[in-house]
């Protein structure tokens, strides 16, 4: 699976680009504008994934300012082009977000324009059917025999439907973040 890796930056523009091109999973750069530069990770599902938050962490105290890494599902357009999700990054009080953690920051600032494109993403990736089971499962407490009880399905169709889901967002709902951004996101 491809993600886009955004960073922001405003010195060092040609030492950021170096550390991220010569990482031990190298990534792609696929475009830089006076705000972003942007990176492709091929293949980020590894045994020993990429991690951010050390390489925020080196950049911080070895160059002595801040950057932002946000990190997207791949999409073949931009999805921060437009100026109100490049605002709303900005305001984010993490400075390494992964797409589920946006998603949460979108929805306790009350961005309705914002929650209405992300939920256009999901809803373009995946059917109603889908995402009912999805909340049926964070319903049941992320209890997949209960889930699927609840649902009545098999168990095995439920984990092949949160794979599916998994693989069309990128946002696992295995997990407290992933459940979490998806609830706050179709329930508030």
């Amino acid at each position: 699976m491809k993600r886009k890796v955004y960073v922001k930056t405003k010195e060092y523009h040609n030492e950021i680009k170096s550390i991220f091109t010569n990482l031990e999973n190298p990534l792609s750069l696929l475009s830089e504008d006076t705000d972003f530069l942007i990176f492709l990770d091929n293949n980020f599902i590894t045994y020993e994934p990429t991690e951010f938050q050390s390489i925020y962490e080196m950049v911080l105290y070895d160059f002595g300012f801040e950057i932002l890494i946000f990190l997207e599902p791949y999409l073949e357009d931009d999805f921060i082009k437009e100026n109100t999700i490049k605002n709303m990054l900005l305001k984010c009080k993490n400075k390494v977000l992964y797409f589920d953690d946006f998603i949460v920051e979108v929805i306790l600032a009350n961005d309705l324009i914002l929650k209405n494109k992300i939920v256009y993403f999901i809803e373009s990736r995946v059917d109603k059917e889908l995402i009912e089971s999805i909340l049926g499962f964070i319903d049941s407490n992320l209890n997949s025999s209960k889930a699927a009880s609840t649902l009545f399905m098999h168990r095995n169709t439920l984990n092949y439907r949160l794979d599916r889901f998994k693989e069309k967002t990128q946002i696992d709902v295995r997990t407290f973040k992933g459940a979490n951004a998806i609830y706050m996101l179709y329930k508030y």
